[in-house]
């Protein structure tokens, strides 16, 4: 719950909001990933490029931090991991969230 500069809104709510958005970029891409790849390796390049190029080279010098967080390597690493799992998931979800949406009843 500790609030998140320059709005002061909650931790919490600021990645839920963020991984919202990145949830719909990755629903706009997933038509034209899944074509080129298999939908779970799609997920988890999809995380592991797009978001982390926005955290290194906008959203840490937005925040007055080096580019990369200075590229260290185990830092790399670690950021890449997180958003490659991250990506992975929101592919999982909307995958799931697919198939219950083709297997729902229809009501008017």
């Amino acid at each position: 719950m500790t609030p998140v500069p320059p709005l002061g809104v909650p931790q919490v709510l600021s990645a839920a909001f963020w991984g919202g958005l990145w949830g719909i970029v990755y629903a706009l891409l997933e038509p034209w990933l899944a074509r080129r790849m298999r939908w779970w390796l799609g997920g988890l390049l999809f995380g592991a490029v797009l978001p982390v190029l926005v955290v290194w080279f906008v959203v840490q010098p937005l925040k007055g931090l080096p580019v990369g967080g200075g590229f260290a390597p185990a830092s790399v690493l670690l950021v890449v991991l997180i958003h490659a799992v991250f990506g992975l998931g929101t592919a999982m979800l909307y995958r799931l969230g697919r198939h219950f949406a083709r297997t729902a009843p229809r009501r008017l």
